[in-house]
């Protein structure tokens, strides 16, 4: 899985960065959306503790009643399509600020961005994944985790130079290695270009519906209108079409009272999320039992992150709004902890991967009991992952986004409710 995502963060209140400066005409309205670090954190922790029940179960046999409960834990690709949602929305944000929708910088200034936000702690994590799996296995040898760890670390002149140049999800051999999560990365890197180059431009020529609809349909397509034996499913193209539904709701979220706004305030985001909840979960991934074919349940997934970004921003901008289904949800995504959680999600998703691999393969060594066993190999792999993602956040991927953001003045970006807008010159 990957952590796609964590692209140009909004302010959150916390010590987030904040996006770009908007360009001179750029929108006064103002949001706050704690609930996207929020939203972000939860999934990256959702990522890890999958993996890490994941790998503390590997060689040992589960009853059916543990299957059945352990079962949701086995969605993870469902939180990268919420990643990848979530890019989409941050990437579009300060763009529909700007009267032009220009990229801050241009794109320059925009690649430029990209690589010191995606590429320090990306390669930090590849080195230290490599190196934790080459000295387990010279002093320890392979052990439950471990010896998972070093089937995908497994090392070639051509995996490590397409994970140095982000093209390892080119081949279906290359894609997986080195650590599990980092497949990810390259869908996102190169949707990145797709961007700036061809969404970006579309959408201001003819608006957000064609460029969302060329995404999802070529996003789609390669998977539904291709003979099988030309299709590039390991790819996960359709990660395009997912990251198209971000941007049509930064969209339906900027600021001002055109036609977007009111449709953020017309719509019962609410029920709509919760409508594709049920389309998705139930009717096609239980009834249809296409829980597996993420070509197909993938961009349900996103809608429903689309919609449930859009349920909140209509609950910020419009407090007085009468539903009452998505406050408790709004309420836990805007927690301190969560949204603190989100500031340094992309360290977790791109670390968690070998600090539990080898907290389990040293715990296994030990011949603990069942019980005692899983316990400790848990939660001492999720804390010291989660403690080793906030070491390697400070230390490496931190320093960049202030390198990042320097000589960047971001206005405070805040939702007001409706009827408060500043309209002051």
């Amino acid at each position: 899985m990957t952590y796609i995502s964590e692209p140009t963060p909004l302010t959150t209140g916390t010590n987030s960065p904040v996006a770009p400066t908007p360009s001179r005409g750029a929108s006064k309205s103002n949001f706050k959306l704690p609930f996207i670090d929020g939203l972000r954190g939860l999934a990256a922790l959702y990522v890890a503790l999958a993996h890490t029940i994941g790998i503390a179960t590997i060689g040992h046999h589960l009853s059916a009643r543990a299957v059945l409960i352990l079962s949701p834990l086995q969605w993870g690709p469902d939180a990268v399509a919420i990643f990848m949602a979530l890019s989409g929305f941050c990437l579009m944000w300060p763009v529909v600020q700007t009267e032009g929708a220009t990229l801050s910088g241009g794109l320059p200034g925009f690649f430029r961005k990209r690589c010191l936000r995606i590429l320090p702690a990306y390669y930090a994590a590849c080195l230290v994944t490599v190196a934790v799996a080459l000295l387990g296995a010279r002093h320890h040898g392979s052990h439950g985790g471990l010896d998972v760890l070093l089937q995908n670390a497994r090392l070639s002149k051509g995996i490590l130079l397409s994970h140095l140049f982000l093209v390892h999800d080119l081949r279906p051999d290359w894609i997986y290695t080195i650590a599990l999560p980092l497949w990810s990365i390259p869908v996102e890197w190169h949707i990145y270009f797709i961007f700036a180059l061809v969404l970006l431009p579309l959408y201001r020529r003819a608006g957000i519906g064609p460029a969302v609809a060329l995404a999802i349909f070529v996003g789609s397509g390669v998977h539904f209108l291709l003979p099988a034996h030309y299709r590039v499913d390991w790819m996960h193209p359709y990660m395009l079409g997912i990251f198209g539904m971000g941007m049509a709701a930064a969209v339906i979220c900027k600021a001002g009272d055109g036609d977007e706004g009111s449709l953020l305030r017309r719509v019962r985001w609410p029920s709509v999320f919760w409508g594709l909840v049920f389309v998705a979960y139930i009717l096609v991934g239980w009834v249809l039992h296409k829980r597996t074919d993420y070509a197909v349940m993938q961009p349900l997934v996103g809608f429903c992150a689309m919609t449930l970004i859009l349920a909140c921003a209509q609950l910020r901008r419009y407090p007085d709004n009468p539903s009452r289904s998505i406050r408790g949800l709004l309420s836990l995504l805007e927690s301190k902890w969560v949204v603190g959680l989100g500031v340094f999600s992309y360290s977790l998703y791109l670390i968690h991967w070998v600090v539990v691999s080898h907290v389990n393969g040293n715990v296994q060594r030990l011949h603990l009991p069942v019980p005692i066993y899983y316990a400790v190999s848990i939660t001492l792999g999720l804390g010291l992952a989660v403690a080793g993602a906030y070491v390697l956040h400070i230390t490496v991927e931190r320093p960049f986004l202030r390198l990042k953001d320097r000589g960047a003045k971001s206005p405070r970006v805040e939702l007001r409710p409706a009827g408060m807008e500043d309209v002051s010159s």
